[in-house]
């Protein structure tokens, strides 16, 4: 798996260092658990634009999670 780095901005928006070669190979974990991509506590990726949603970006801003991490190179969690 390769790591992509990404920068928190208080609004549950990161940006990624580059956009993924195939949005269909990514994966986020919030405080190490998989997030899925689609539903209202999931997230989006629009090129090097992600963001969480619902309750997945509440557990970032009151501090119930503290990580969040990007990978890219296998399918992602629907």
């Amino acid at each position: 798996f390769g790591q992509i780095a990404a920068q928190a901005t208080a609004s549950c928006t990161f940006t990624l260092t580059h956009a993924p070669k195939d949005s269909g190979q990514v994966n986020v974990y919030v405080g190490g658990t998989v997030v899925p991509r689609n539903g209202a506590d999931g997230w989006t990726l629009q090129g090097t634009k992600l963001t969480l949603e619902g309750s997945t970006c509440n557990a970032i801003q009151t501090g119930r999670a503290l990580s969040v991490r990007v990978l890219e190179g296998c399918p992602t969690e629907m």
